[in-house]
């Protein structure tokens, strides 16, 4: 008996240093596809997760776990690429065989995540959620951490009064001042609203009271949503994460930043949030909470909001309603009520197509159809500036939109907004031919594909691959906005904006305190924690809760259709707001499974 115990140990031993082995070598090609620097404690820290996943594999057979590790393999493949020139640099059966323990990782980075997230679903602490209650609880809690987010901002608005002015904004407040004509390239909605705040300054005898005005709103209606999502995780008793979200919230530099800024995506993308958990609620009530009309009037106002704010919400609830049809299906408790919230989904999307479309046109509103052909565009430009393979016809519907010459000079591979913007670009064109665009996109595709490949994943690899390390130090998001227009720029000296910061003193500069250039965590990374908790939701046959991340989804979606540069945090801001959501999604599953 102790001779075969004693080779069962040998065996085990020799197995576990052949595994050591093996595991160490897959670590190598892991920092050189993941572009880690090949630092011998960061090396050892990655070679002993993927050894301790490999000896706790959890679900590798799971089509869907399986499906994500290739997908996770083939964006970190990507970004590799475009950081070496789209060039491996090495022999091709190197290549093939660095791939095939590449895919091997990350099966166990995906094993490794799963099961970190079931040590955290089974914790004792689970079985205290409270499933049944929807909502956020005590009202008085909801104020009171309101004012402390708010509250916490508040030093931000001290030190840039009346609020950060950009070259967008400028824009908007020149529609609302009537000096330019009304154009939903910056949405209607939103650019009343300006005109609002901008009313009121004016009645009071200075418009930079009514950039403040416009500031302190959009400042209180974040932090009440934000504050929801604190009082909403309370209310369901997972205590130490709504504790933490309210400090998160409160004291997340970038938070404060878009709060004060008069951009559109900090409304929009709360109001993105409180569909989320309106979506979140619906699920765990079963559907149930659509019998009621508050539940349904609070799901109506924030979807028009998501829809007249930025011009790709209608899509995103497009996304949501095609979600809701297949959670339907899955799930046909209150089949009639869920199928009447399809209904009501649908006829806002079409209302909103008939007053963007027709009635803008009879109101002489004009749209700007470039903004939702940029990808297309650049794809075009590239293969111009790449000498690809151009017929008589594409070439002279080329030279028809931009200047045939322009094309090298004006083509940058992670922005359109140099080719849409130039004075020799012809939108009216562009509007007029739009069939004839798509046909000749389409021929050139068919004669240049890898052109359009690189410069597609060029203008998008940014937002979903994890392996982009220098966006984690990205402090530009709020900078990057032409700040400085309304002072340098004599074209908009009619906004009259003037900054002050009411915070300045001899003993400590405001600015540096309260810094518009802080990092935030790259999108790539967040995505992709987005997608494990989707994976591992799916795994554990929880496939419901997916419904409520899907309007984050949805923005990722219409970013890789139609973005109009590589990379800006602001136009995936929900992904931050969302990010105590998609930690919830997991104690949650844990309690629904033990239920």
């Amino acid at each position: 008996m102790n001779e075969k115990n004693s080779t069962l140990n040998n065996k085990t031993i020799i197995r576990l240093f052949f595994q050591t082995l093996f595991i160490l070598l897959v670590t190598k090609v892991f920092l050189k596809y993941w572009l880690i620097p090949n630092i011998t404690i960061l090396y050892f820290i990655i070679a002993g997760i993927l050894l301790y996943s490999l000896l706790h594999l959890y679900n590798v057979k799971n089509l869907v776990f399986s499906s994500t590790a290739i997908l996770l393999n083939i964006s970190v493949l990507v970004a590799y690429l475009i950081k070496n020139e789209f060039s491996f640099n090495a022999n091709i059966i190197i290549v093939i065989l660095d791939i095939i323990l590449l895919l091997f990782s990350s099966y166990l980075i995906l094993n490794f995540f799963c099961n970190l997230f079931e040590i955290i679903s089974y914790r004792n602490y689970t079985s205290s959620i409270d499933l049944t209650k929807t909502g956020i609880g005590k009202k008085s809690e909801f104020i009171l951490i309101t004012f402390f987010i708010f509250a916490m901002w508040f030093p931000y608005f001290l030190t840039y009064y009346p609020g950060l002015i950009f070259g967008d904004s400028l824009n908007s407040i020149y529609q609302a001042l009537g000096i330019q004509n009304w154009n939903n390239h910056f949405p209607i909605l939103y650019t009343f609203f300006i005109k609002i705040c901008i009313k009121f300054g004016l009645m009071l005898g200075n418009i930079n009271l009514g950039y403040a005005f416009y500031t302190i709103i959009q400042m209180i209606a974040i932090s009440c949503i934000l504050s929801y999502v604190v009082c909403w995780l309370k209310h369901k008793n997972i205590i130490f994460l709504s504790v933490i979200s309210c400090i998160y919230y409160a004291f997340e530099p970038s938070f404060p930043q878009h709060a004060i800024a008069m951009w559109k995506d900090g409304i929009f993308s709360v109001s993105l949030l409180y569909l989320c958990t309106l979506l979140f609620d619906l699920v765990l009530s079963k559907g149930e909470l659509l019998r009621s009309k508050s539940f349904l009037l609070q799901n109506i106002i924030s979807i028009f909001i998501i829809c007249f704010f930025r011009n790709n919400g209608v899509y995103i609830i497009a996304v949501i309603t095609i979600s809701m049809l297949i959670y339907t299906f899955i799930d046909r408790q209150n089949y009639k009520e869920k199928i009447h919230y399809i209904l009501t989904l649908c006829t806002i999307i079409f209302m909103v197509f008939i007053i963007t479309g027709p009635i803008y046109k009879v109101l002489n509103i004009e749209d700007d159809e470039v903004e939702k052909y940029g990808i297309l565009l650049q794809q075009m430009a590239r293969t111009v500036t790449d000498e690809g393979n151009i017929g008589t016809e594409e070439l002279e519907f080329l030279n028809k939109l931009l200047p045939i010459e322009k094309y090298n000079e004006l083509y940058h591979p992670q922005i359109v907004d140099p080719l849409k913007w130039d004075k020799d670009f012809n939108k009216d064109f562009l509007a007029q031919n739009q069939l004839q665009f798509i046909k000749i996109w389409f021929k050139l595709l068919i004669k240049n594909p890898d052109i359009y490949i690189k410069a597609y994943l060029e203008m998008t690899y940014q937002y979903w691959t994890p392996n982009v390390w220098e966006n984690n130090h990205f402090k530009i998001n709020i900078t990057s906005g032409n700040l400085n227009s309304a002072l340098t720029n004599p074209w908009w000296k009619n906004a009259q904006v003037k900054y002050y910061n009411i915070l300045s003193n001899k003993w400590f500069d405001a600015t540096q305190i309260f810094s518009l250039t802080t990092p935030m965590i790259a999108i790539g990374i967040l995505v992709w924690f987005m997608i494990l908790v989707m994976v591992y939701a799916s795994i554990k046959k929880q496939l419901s809760l997916i419904l409520s991340i899907v309007p984050c989804l949805g923005v990722l979606i219409t970013l890789l259709i139609a973005t109009p540069t590589s990379y800006w945090p602001r136009y995936m801001l929900v992904i931050y707001y969302m990010l105590p959501i998609f930690i919830s999604i997991i104690p949650i599953i844990g309690r629904k499974t033990t239920s």
